[in-house]
């Protein structure tokens, strides 16, 4: 993972602001992924919080490691800078058990005061774990993310 944070931050970022016409600011500067992606993500934000301000995790699966993303808030601080956290996951297929870890994840952030409307947790009904399930609903953490 800190290796993956090295890369985003180091070499792809940098690139992407040389090369297109961006707002490089953390206001303006967003991570998103599935599934391990999701965790990935919202560490990152976590983490890095005066590079990134929002981040989105879909199909999040708190529970891996021995929902090793709850404890790792204890091992890292609070970000000093506000940030926005999206998550979610479907209650079918590959996705029907994330739901008592996640609700697990989203109390340990609640509990660190992160809360609405600066978090955002929604369960899809009938979504899989797959990209196609995923695609149909970027729209909901894009919103949320851009939302002022």
């Amino acid at each position: 993972g800190s290796n993956y944070a090295d890369f985003i931050i180091k070499t792809v970022k940098p690139f992407v602001d040389t090369h297109y016409r961006t707002l490089p600011d953390r206001a303006h500067t967003f991570l998103m992924g599935s599934s391990m992606g999701a965790i990935f993500s919202l560490e990152m934000l976590w983490v890095h919080p005066e590079i990134f301000s929002s981040a989105a995790g879909l199909s999040l699966p708190a529970f891996f490691e021995n929902e090793k993303m709850v404890t790792f808030f204890e091992k890292h601080p609070a970000p000093n800078f506000p940030v926005k956290i999206y998550f979610d996951h479907g209650n079918y297929g590959d996705d029907q058990d994330y739901e008592p870890a996640v609700k697990r994840y989203y109390s340990k952030l609640l509990s660190l005061g992160i809360s609405p409307p600066q978090i955002f947790y929604r369960i899809f009904p009938f979504a899989d774990h797959n990209e196609a399930a995923w695609s149909r609903r970027l729209d909901t953490p894009l919103k949320f993310m851009l939302k002022n």
